[in-house]
């Protein structure tokens, strides 16, 4: 399996800019490091790689988890769910091999998944092609930002405007009474009030969300510091050789006076 989502954010490495007038900038980072004003963090589309209507901050690790913590929130979100591992997640995070493309090549490891005993999801950049037909007219796309899952029987693409089967009679089959049914969403509006009426959990409720960030800042820490790390999703640690180096990542220094207050 593999998931597309784009790269991770890189260290913050702009020039100082004067501070624009009415900004206050210690403020603005909050619990964020020291850092100088650049004009590039506060505005979108002024780097290559960003999306042009989101401000630069987003790019640099000192801010954010790049791509991986803004798609992947979204994809793995989507894999841990196929996999039946929504209070779980993996048990290995691999760093990218040396001839991996750069900004690629995280392999996340799942167990104990009713998919299969040990399951591979790698992050890489492959372009997924296919076509469609609109109003009597054949379109070929390329998509690049999605979820490929390989079976026996095939490969699902899957993203938020596609579902596409190789071969396409996969996603024509009839799902049988005793096959596994996904539970048929009203609209997560919908479903967040009819679950304060009820007192029942949505179906993406705050635990979900938590582990499915959890794999987006696991992938990072691997391209981070270019290490082989062990996790326990249960304990929400890490284990084995780096596990008291590893640990230490799990949270930061917070600046003052911003920093969040304890819960321990």
């Amino acid at each position: 399996m593999w998931v597309g989502i784009g790269k991770t954010s890189r260290p913050y490495d702009l020039p100082e800019q004067p501070v624009p007038k009415g900004l206050e900038f210690d403020r603005w980072l909050g619990q964020a490091p020291k850092l100088p004003y650049n004009d590039t963090i506060a505005r979108g589309g002024k780097l290559p790689d960003s999306y042009p209507f989101n401000p630069g901050w987003r790019d640099f690790r000192e801010f954010s988890g790049g791509y991986v913590t803004d798609w992947g929130a979204h994809h793995f979100d989507i894999t841990q769910w196929a996999l039946d591992m929504d209070h779980s997640g993996p048990v290995e995070i691999h760093p990218p091999d040396k001839d991996a493309e750069p900004g690629f090549g995280v392999k996340l490891i799942y167990r104990g998944s009713p998919v299969g005993d040990e399951i591979v999801v790698t992050h890489k950049h492959e372009i997924f092609e296919h076509d469609t037909e609109r109003d009597g007219k054949k379109e070929h796309h390329k998509e690049d930002n999605g979820i490929v899952f390989i079976g026996d029987k095939g490969r699902i693409f899957v993203n938020r405007q596609y579902l596409i089967t190789e071969p396409g009679s996969v996603k024509g089959e009839p799902i049988g009474e005793k096959d596994v049914h996904l539970f048929k969403s009203p609209g997560h509006h919908q479903n967040w009030l009819e679950c304060i009426r009820t007192r029942q959990k949505p179906i993406c409720d705050v635990e979900i969300g938590a582990r499915s960030v959890t794999v987006c800042h696991l992938a990072n820490l691997a391209y981070w510091h270019g290490k082989k790390l062990q996790w326990d999703p249960q304990k929400w640690e890490f284990t084995g050789e780096n596990a008291a180096e590893a640990n230490g990542w799990r949270n930061r220094e917070q600046r003052a006076p911003y920093q969040l207050p304890s819960i321990a």
